[in-house]
Order: C-alpha cells, then sequence, then structure tokens
C-alpha cells in the first residue's frame, strides 16, 4: 500500500511574508492619503472624538443616581424597585463606572 505524503515547502512563510507586505503597503498607502489631505484625516479624528464624548455623557448619566427622598410617596414609586444581580454583573458593573470614572478625569 503506498501512501503519499503532502508537503509544501516553505508556503505557510511565503504566506505570511505576503500577508506583511500587502499590509505594509495599506499602511504606506493610508500615509501617504493623509500627507495629501491632512484635513479630511482630521475631521474624522474629530467626528470620532465628539462621539466617545457622548458615549462618555451618556454613560455617566445612566450611572447617576437619583437623589433620595424621605417623603412616604416618593418611597412608593417604580424607580425604587429593587434590582438582584450576581457578584459577577456586579463586578463588571464597578469595572464600567470606574472606566468611566478614567475618561472622565482625562475628558
Amino acid at each position: 500500500m503506498s501512501e503519499v505524503v503532502r508537503h509544501e515547502f516553505g508556503k505557510e512563510e511565503r504566506d505570511h511574508r505576503r500577508l506583511l507586505l500587502r499590509l505594509v503597503s495599506r499602511l504606506e498607502d493610508r500615509e501617504a492619503a493623509m500627507r495629501a489631505d491632512p484635513v479630511t484625516f482630521i475631521k474624522m479624528a474629530h467626528e470620532e472624538i465628539v462621539r466617545l464624548h457622548a458615549l462618555i455623557a451618556a454613560a455617566e448619566n445612566a450611572l447617576r443616581i437619583p437623589p433620595l427622598s424621605l417623603d412616604q410617596d416618593d418611597c412608593n414609586s417604580p424607580r425604587f424597585n429593587t434590582i438582584t444581580v450576581d457578584r459577577d454583573e456586579w463586578s463588571r458593573l464597578k469595572a464600567c463606572a470606574e472606566v468611566v470614572k478614567d475618561a472622565k478625569r482625562w475628558g
């Protein structure tokens, strides 16, 4: 019984080289485009910054807790319903709050 052993000598390395050359070429093209028209890229960066600021503001608003009132009528309102979360979810929520605080400090 004969068996065929397939082996492609250096194919994986050649594929990696091709990929690297393609990525370097794209990077060079992008740098050339940035040098040719920097205003467009500055506008795109500004739009991204505005979008990120809006996301941070939305996250900050979501984390704000309404002030507590001692009126009996307020204690029966729906905003005082109890929500139960497990430890993992609580840890994730605390981590999100830290991210927002850090972003606010840098913003």
